[in-house]
Formats: structure tokens, sequence, C-alpha cells
């Protein structure tokens, strides 16, 4: 697990932005540390999610761009959404 965590912090130190967590198995495959299988990437993403919990792999690390994010409208004040009412 040592060698493993040396090289993810190895590959995250590498970056300048997060990255995705796929981005991330693809390099350990790169550099020979985990087989390319669904086993392999499922078990990453769980030591990931322990590392993180933990605190010894920061959660800023990684994005999801591909996830919408659903919210409510949220307006400033009562006049801002009337504006936004009259606008549209």
């Amino acid at each position: 697990m040592a060698e493993l965590l040396g090289a993810i912090h190895e590959v995250l130190n590498g970056e300048t932005s997060a990255i995705t967590i796929r981005h991330l198995f693809y390099r350990l495959v790169g550099l020979n540390v985990v087989p390319k299988t669904e086993l392999a990437y499922k078990g990453l993403c769980g030591h990931l999610s322990r590392w993180r919990k933990s605190g010894e792999i920061s959660y800023n690390a990684f994005s999801d761009s591909t996830r919408w994010h659903i919210k409510a409208t949220m307006f400033d004040s009562i006049t801002d959404a009337l504006t936004r009412v009259r606008d549209t």
C-alpha cells in the first residue's frame, strides 16, 4: 500500500490542477503500479476513499467535470427575483 500511495502522490504532485480518478488510474497503469483491469480500478477507488477520509490525500486533488450539478435557483433579494421573472 505504501508503494501505491507514494506513486499516487508522485502523480498528483506533478499535476498543475485537479485530475479525474480515471486519469490517475491510467497514469498508474502506465507506471506499471496497477494492472489495467476493472478490479484494479475499483480497488483504487476504495483506497482513495479511505485515504481521502484519513487526510492522506486531499479531497481537492480530484475533479469530476462530467457530473451535472442541479440546484435551486437562488436570488439575492426579492427585487432580484422579481427582476428575473420580468426578464424571462
